[in-house]
């Protein structure tokens, strides 16, 4: 081996060992770390939602496409059953007329979330969950609290839940999988 070689190949020990002992000195700082640990709950968040998306959303609440008919005509002229099922514009109608309504009110997806003006805890939901929630699918109206608030009318299947008190991401999820049981 030539000299020239021994000084490439001592040359290039010497950088893979400067590699590594970098490569092993490399701590990440604070501000990283909390970098990291924000885009994970950006994304586990933005998992959720699609969670909460599919699963309360879109399996329970379909929109109808047959018009009333109860049926939809395809392009080669056969017809199939409307695939919104129970709500069905149809359906609706059928049923509301046994019971002397025209159009029954269906209350599924839909929070009265009650607050009273400067209420801290009301401004943070408002801030932090109420645009997650909305983003899941959900329709959420104000309306003055008479009592504490904040507190909260969710509305699942035609049937009222009530939670009092702030409602943080897992009350809210706890709540929803409760009714649908």
């Amino acid at each position: 081996m030539t000299n020239e070689n021994k000084i490439i190949l001592a040359m290039l020990v010497l950088a893979a060992a400067i590699g590594i002992f970098k490569k092993l000195n490399d701590v990440p700082t604070p501000a990283e770390i909390e970098s990291k640990k924000a885009e994970v709950n950006v994304s586990i968040d933005k998992a959720e939602e699609k969670v909460l998306e599919k699963t309360i959303i879109e399996d329970t609440v379909i929109k109808c496409e047959c018009g009333g008919t109860g049926f939809i005509t395809h392009g080669d002229g056969h017809k199939t059953p409307c695939p919104a099922g129970d709500n069905c514009e149809a359906k609706k109608k059928k049923t509301g007329a046994m019971f002397g309504a025209t159009d029954p009110e269906v209350k599924h997806g839909l929070i009265y979330f009650y607050t009273l003006p400067g209420c801290a805890p009301c401004k943070r939901w408002e801030a932090e969950i109420k645009p997650w929630v909305e983003k899941s699918g959900w329709d959420v109206e104000s309306l003055e609290s008479k009592d504490a608030a904040p507190w909260f009318e969710i509305w699942i299947n035609n049937k009222p839940y009530v939670f009092k008190g702030f409602m943080d991401k897992e009350s809210f999820k706890r709540l929803v999988n409760d009714a649908q049981k």
